[in-house]
């Protein structure tokens, strides 16, 4: 007769295999039921940052944006470096309608960002919208140098360039 050998799953491992399960009722569009998971995930293992970027990720999509906030918060506390907690802090920020602190939040942590596309990405797009095209302009080309498939870095860069453009040609350059 085999002997059957039990093995109890670490905290880091369930909540990996929460989290899987998460990701599926996401894809099913079962968010209530992936949010449970998610907040299962969390509590086995604080420091799984998928499960915590994907849980503020669909928080936001619910339009939870306090419950996005608290758990964003939760993770950087954790994780203060962690680029893509940032990146997701300033998009917080921005469906808030806090353009500028947005904007203030990235640039504070540009040693960070730099060499992620998506934070640049989002950083030249802030500048943008807080009327400074020359500004988003080299970011927008980093970005897209690291990432030639980066369709918002070409399409922001294409904007910036044209609205770099017209700000000379007001100022008579």
């Amino acid at each position: 007769m085999p002997i059957k050998i039990q093995h109890k799953l670490s905290a880091a491992q369930k909540a990996e295999a929460l989290f899987q399960e998460s990701l599926i009722l996401v894809e099913q569009e079962q968010y209530e039921e992936a949010e449970k998971l998610l907040k299962q995930s969390l509590a086995a293992w604080p420091l799984h940052h998928l499960a915590r970027e994907t849980s503020v990720k669909l928080k936001l999509r619910l339009g939870k944006l306090l419950e996005a906030e608290q758990q964003l918060d939760a993770g950087l506390m954790h994780a203060q470096r962690h680029v893509p907690f940032i990146v997701l802090k300033a998009r917080l920020l921005m469906e808030e309608k806090k353009t500028k602190q947005a904007l203030a939040f990235l640039v504070s942590r540009a040693a960070l960002g730099n060499s992620d596309s998506e934070y640049l990405s989002l950083t030249a797009t802030l500048y943008q919208e807080t009327g400074q095209p020359a500004r988003a302009i080299p970011l927008y080309q980093q970005a897209v140098k690291m990432q030639t498939h980066n369709w918002r870095g070409q399409m922001g860069l294409a904007i910036a360039l044209e609205e770099g453009m017209h700000t000379l040609k007001q100022d008579g350059m």
